[in-house]
C-alpha cells in the first residue's frame, strides 16, 4: 500500500514470529482531536487492499482508527435514545414523585451537572498539550 498524502512517514515493516503478521507502523500527523475524520483515506485504502487481494487482512490502529468507529455508533445510538429516554425519564420521576415540578429538579440538576463537566473539562484541556487528551 503506497502512503497516501495523508501520511506524514512510514516506519519500517516489523514482521510477528509467527511470520503470519506484519505490523506496519505510519504516523499522520497532525492534531488528535479530529483525527477520526482524517484517517478515512487509510481506511479505504485498506479496504481496497483487502479487496484486490483475496486472504489478505489488514486492520489499523490508532487515535483516529479506533476512535472513528465506536464514535460513529454512539452517535447513532445518542441520536435514537435522546427521544426516548428524556420523556421517559420524566415519566418515572412523576410516578415516584407525584408532582411536576418534584419530577423536573433531578432531571434539571443532571443537566446542568452534565453541561457543567463537559465545559471544565474543555477548559482544562485547552491548557494542556494535544498528546494528553
Amino acid at each position: 500500500m503506497k502512503a497516501p498524502p495523508e501520511v506524514e512517514s512510514v516506519g519500517t515493516v516489523v514482521p510477528s514470529p509467527d511470520g503470519k503478521a506484519l505490523l506496519l507502523p505510519r504516523d499522520h500527523g497532525g492534531d488528535t482531536e479530529d483525527a477520526d475524520t482524517r484517517v478515512q483515506p487509510l481506511l479505504d485504502a485498506s479496504e481496497a487492499t483487502e479487496k484486490a487481494h483475496e486472504g489478505i487482512r489488514i486492520d489499523q490502529v490508532g487515535t483516529g482508527s479506533t476512535a472513528k468507529g465506536p464514535g460513529e455508533t454512539l452517535g447513532e445510538d445518542f441520536e435514537r435514545a435522546e427521544p426516548i429516554s428524556l420523556p421517559l425519564t420524566l415519566l418515572i420521576l412523576l410516578v415516584v414523585f407525584g408532582a411536576v415540578i418534584a419530577a423536573g429538579v433531578p432531571v434539571l440538576l443532571a443537566m446542568s451537572w452534565v453541561g457543567a463537566a463537559i465545559g471544565s473539562s474543555s477548559l482544562a484541556l485547552h491548557g494542556l498539550p494535544s498528546t494528553w487528551s
